[in-house]
């Protein structure tokens, strides 16, 4: 039976001890493998997460795997869910709203169930096998059909959402979840990320390009929405009508988001209570802790080539003024749930984030794959454990995991870089 040690009680010093005896150990069995320097560098990653004490109570267990228990598991495929655990699931994947982050949940989650996903044409117009769409919604010549005697049952991938083309693909007890972010952040990520030509243009003649372009009406006039990245992206990706768009009708836009975003979206997430956000998914999904575990993808590592400031936001407003009315009610939304949580809720998003850091701090360390951890049962969760297979399906990238999911449902993906 495998034996608990807890990292944050008075076990660490002992613990230090132990670790030093066990290297002393290892090191002599293995000096003449050619892996001393590597076992060196393990201990020292070893003893490094003995020194955290905030990893709250996940524990690691000196008991480990035996072979046939991996090979039991080698698509890590759970055995049982409530009736209620909801598996049919399309993702809107908006860009630049924490959505990466997000989708990564959504394609573990498919790949554990082993769920059958909507996918795009390998090959495609867009010239990457992970986007349906960035202009259109779904349709039955820009997506590949499923396999045989299977139907589909999750979609998280680049596509404009539509409530009609949705519904033809998806089962009808859906849930709809998507994601948005504060407008001029929101700005700011994708003139950073994009670069825009006429941004880029600008800066040749301006030293505030920024401000520039918010303040030029021709400029303004010229960012067609279904093609711009600029000009209420977010409002158009969500499935607004383009003459809503274009002649800024704000009477039909709150027509659109009561008869149609209100109805069908089960949660929007604010990406800057991305927390919060999941704990009431996986509440409203009936979901378990380890379902929304993650690790924070697709940031920019790079200085922002624009500057985008304070002093921008009320031009930006009067530009994206959609956008900030589409974030404002879901802003108001996602309080009046989280208000119907009860005072639990709370107690679970602190609970999440000490249980998101002692993952991430095991899925770091170098450690053999045979290592796991143990998460303890609370009032949020039954205990659960998670291993390498976890950290791996977990850091994998985007392009990487679509591939992977390909060819598991349709036996063949080629693409590469």
């Amino acid at each position: 039976m495998a034996t608990y040690i807890n990292l944050t009680g008075v076990f660490p010093s002992f613990l230090r001890i132990f670790l030093l005896a066990a290297i002393v150990v290892l090191v002599t069995l293995n000096v003449y493998t050619g892996t001393y320097e590597r076992l060196v560098h393990q201990s020292r990653n070893m003893l490094a997460l003995a020194e955290v004490d905030d990893i709250y109570d996940i524990r690691w267990e000196t008991g480990r795997p035996n072979i046939s228990e991996l090979d039991a598991r080698p698509q890590h495929l759970p055995s049982t869910a409530p009736s209620n655990y909801k598996k049919h699931i399309g993702f809107l994947k908006v860009h630049k709203a924490a959505s990466t982050t997000a989708q990564a949940i959504m394609l573990r989650f498919g790949w554990v169930w082993n769920l059958t996903f909507i996918l795009p044409h390998e090959f495609n117009e867009f010239q990457y096998p992970n986007i349906i769409s960035i202009w259109d919604s779904i349709t039955e010549q820009n997506i590949l059909p499923p396999p045989p005697g299977r139907t589909y049952d999750i979609l998280c991938h680049h596509v404009v959402y539509n409530r009609d083309a949705w519904a033809k693909v998806l089962p009808a007890d859906t849930a709809i979840i998507s994601t948005i972010r504060e407008p001029l952040a929101h700005f700011r990520s994708v003139v950073n990320y994009f670069e825009p030509d006429v941004l880029k243009m600008l800066a040749n003649t301006s030293h505030d390009p920024i401000k520039e372009f918010l303040s030029s009406k021709e400029l303004l006039e010229n960012e067609i929405p279904k093609y711009s990245f600029l000009n209420n992206r977010v409002s158009f990706e969500y499935g607004v009508p383009l003459n809503i768009i274009k002649s800024r009708n704000i009477t039909a836009f709150n027509a659109y988001i009561n008869d149609v975003l209100d109805k069908e979206f089960l949660v929007v997430i604010i990406a800057e209570r991305f927390n919060e956000g999941l704990v009431l998914m996986k509440r409203m999904l009936n979901w378990n802790l380890k379902d929304i575990l993650y690790a924070m993808k697709n940031r920019n590592p790079y200085a922002p080539v624009f500057t985008v400031t304070e002093d921008h936001r009320e031009m930006h407003r009067q530009y994206a003024a959609l956008d900030y009315l589409l974030y404002e009610h879901f802003v108001n939304r996602f309080n009046h749930q989280i208000d119907l949580e009860g005072e639990s809720f709370q107690r679970e998003v602190e609970h999440f984030k000490k249980t998101r850091q002692g993952f991430e701090t095991f899925c770091h360390v170098d450690v053999n794959y045979k290592d796991y951890v143990t998460v303890p049962a609370s009032e949020f969760n039954a205990e659960f454990r998670v291993d390498a297979s976890d950290c791996d399906l977990m850091h994998i990238q985007e392009m990487d995991f679509t591939q992977k999911i390909r060819a598991r449902q349709y036996g063949s993906a080629t693409w590469t870089f």
